[in-house]
């Protein structure tokens, strides 16, 4: 973890202290003292998601983490499959909680078994199907005049058939036209109207679950199936089985901990790998507000907001509805975090998916800046561990949304899934 004035490999400075002789400056100290010295909250903070059921073990980790430099931990409580549902080593997450206050070091709390955020594991979903992930899911095939073309259905029910033209590599949805077809075999079959030198694509639409070619289907922590972060409910539900478990678990103990961490929650309608069909986010309620707003029905719009090279107002009617979608992720879900956050005293952290891709910020949030303002500390992923690849723009964007809440405090993940420093051989120096 970092804030912006001070730099993150500052820990180092005290590297080598023992427990018993260690203070860290505080952050009213001096600029130049704070520099030499950084508050614990600057500095590192290694993530450490288990550890041994083992009380007696707690005084040698606090230790270890003091004589190395390092401000504090980044804990959840134990995993396994009593997550958050038994008292299994609550008293070991207790004891490095107060053993960590006491010595003045900083904790975050983390809020999921793995990641993405957002499914308390499978708590939020367990009995409650009907908040998976769900999208509307459009597959489309090109055609001339007289053609039969066959489109092979996404996954889920199929609720419309669409015939578009096309103006040269263009769709011209002010003349798109739903059509009736049957579904039953798992294609649609439609024969295009005009001639020969006349173009159409049609589009095969279908809501339902989604998941294979998902981040959920491809991380590479836990392969589940999702919520629908677009849901009230799921935020609620999210809060309930886990913020609210600490807090029982906890009590006072709770405000040892500065702020929360979520870890790449999104939506999950974007493709990690090639699928036959555009995604486009659903909820039940997200269709009942387009249609407020728009004053026609959300599938009816499916060929304006499924393509990019569609014409016939198309870029208005995207914005609306790309809109909608990311009042819902960042007030759904982000919203409810802080809100409970500030409630308990503590700041809602964390950070968003695939950040350094700007072409994936609109599916995967529809708003990514709304939602990553939607956090008290905002954050990135850093996965490379080699200085001249390490993607700084990135930093920029929390930075910025932080700079606009009025807060000078991002953090950072630091990793080395993408990249690894190894050791090599070097020539003596001469």
């Amino acid at each position: 973890m970092c804030r912006t004035c001070l730099p993150v490999f500052l820990f180092l400075a005290a590297a080598g202290r023992t427990a018993e002789a260690f203070a860290f400056a505080s952050p009213t100290d001096a600029r130049d003292v704070r520099f030499a010295d950084p508050p614990a909250a600057v500095r590192l903070l290694p993530i450490r998601h288990g550890r041994p059921d083992d009380p007696a073990r707690v005084e040698t980790e606090v230790a270890e983490l003091l004589s190395l430099g390092y401000g504090g931990l980044v804990v959840n409580a134990p995993y396994g499959p009593g997550y958050l549902t038994t008292t299994n080593g609550w008293e070991t997450f207790r004891r490095v909680v107060r053993r960590c206050r006491e010595a003045g070091l900083a904790l975050w709390l983390y809020d999921e078994a793995g990641y993405p955020s957002g499914s308390a594991r499978d708590l939020v979903l367990k009995g409650h199907p009907e908040l998976e992930a769900e999208g509307i899911l459009v597959a489309s095939a090109d055609g001339v005049g007289g053609e039969t073309v066959r489109v092979d259905l996404p996954p889920g029910r199929h609720v419309r058939t669409f015939v578009c033209p096309l103006d040269g590599a263009r769709l011209d949805c002010t003349r798109a036209r739903a059509v009736s077809a049957d579904a039953e075999s798992g294609t649609v079959s439609v024969t295009l109207p005009g001639t020969a030198d006349e173009r159409s694509r049609v589009l095969a639409v279908t809501v339902g679950t989604v998941y294979e070619g998902s981040h959920a289907s491809l991380n590479i922590a836990r392969k589940a199936h999702y919520p629908n972060l677009l849901l009230k409910e799921v935020g609620e539900r999210f809060v309930s089985v886990t913020h609210d478990v600490y807090a029982r678990r906890l009590g006072e103990d709770l405000q040892a901990f500065e702020a929360t961490f979520t870890d790449e929650p999104s939506l999950m309608t974007f493709w990690f790998k090639p699928q036959p069909s555009v995604p486009l986010p659903w909820s039940d309620d997200l269709a009942a507000a387009y249609e407020k707003a728009a004053g026609r029905a959300l599938l009816d719009d499916v060929p304006f907001l499924a393509f990019t090279d569609a014409g016939g107002g198309s870029s208005a009617r995207r914005h609306r509805f790309w809109r909608l979608v990311a009042d819902r992720v960042s007030g759904n879900y982000f919203g409810q975090i802080r809100d409970w956050c500030r409630r308990h005293g503590l700041r809602s952290g964390g950070h968003l998916l695939w950040e350094e891709a700007v072409s994936a910020h609109v599916g995967l949030y529809g708003d990514f800046f709304r939602c990553l303002r939607t956090m008290d500390d905002p954050g990135v992923d850093c996965l490379t561990s080699l200085p001249d690849k390490v993607p700084w723009r990135t930093v920029r964007f929390a930075g910025s949304a932080a700079a606009l809440n009025g807060s000078r405090r991002v953090m950072c993940e630091v990793s080395d899934h993408v990249q690894r420093c190894r050791a090599t051989r070097r020539p003596s120096a001469r």
